[in-house]
């Protein structure tokens, strides 16, 4: 075999061999970590204020939370400052290529529930959300299946969240997650972080 032959052979096997490569790159999960200022919780009478801080109020005090973006499903974990088993209400908001979803724990009274909304045109048949709270760890984890977000099409995904209680005077205790110098609880007002990607 002539020298030019034997190396454009090597060259083709080269080529590919990264080529195959390239196309058989493992998935891998993205994730991300977001904190949040301590004792920042907000009381208000309506959505879009300001507020006055309410420091004391540990139950609704959101400290931080981490999330994991994985094939078959996106997981939210949110640590509280002194998380308990009932009085409030967490709504995790998640966007992705599909559209805007909202998961909504509601624990205000002693058997919560869970809800998942679509906001902006989005479409869901979503029935597989799980949400536990545990207050010895102080943390709710809420596990949202990618089928419910737009399946494969959700390539990434940005996430906020949102602590809420209504007090007996009719005002709202408010903690946002990426938010400190106003509370909006409105379809698009939770604050949501960069793009979490999966592959």
């Amino acid at each position: 075999m002539s020298r030019p032959l034997r190396n454009a052979l090597a060259l083709a096997v080269a080529t590919l061999t990264v080529a195959t490569a390239a196309g058989t790159a493992p998935a891998y999960a993205g994730s991300q970590h977001a904190r949040d200022r301590a004792r920042d919780v907000r009381t208000l009478v309506d959505e879009g204020q300001r507020g006055a801080p309410a420091r004391n109020d540990s139950a609704r005090d959101l400290l931080s939370a981490d999330a994991r973006f994985a094939k078959k499903r996106l997981v939210v974990s949110v640590r509280f400052r002194n998380l308990r088993s009932s009085g409030f209400v967490l709504f995790t908001d998640v966007r992705t290529p599909t559209g805007r979803y909202r998961v909504q724990y509601d624990a205000e009274s002693t058997r919560p529930f869970v809800t998942v909304h679509t906001i902006g045109g989005a479409t869901s048949s979503c029935r597989t959300t799980a949400v536990r709270a545990n207050p010895r760890t102080d943390r709710v984890r809420v596990v949202l299946p990618r089928i419910c977000i737009g399946g494969g099409k959700a390539t990434w995904a940005k996430f906020g969240a949102l602590a809420l209680h209504e007090r007996a005077d009719g005002r709202f205790a408010v903690d946002d997650l990426r938010r400190a110098d106003r509370v909006d609880v409105s379809a698009t007002g939770i604050k949501l972080g960069p793009r979490i990607r999966y592959n």
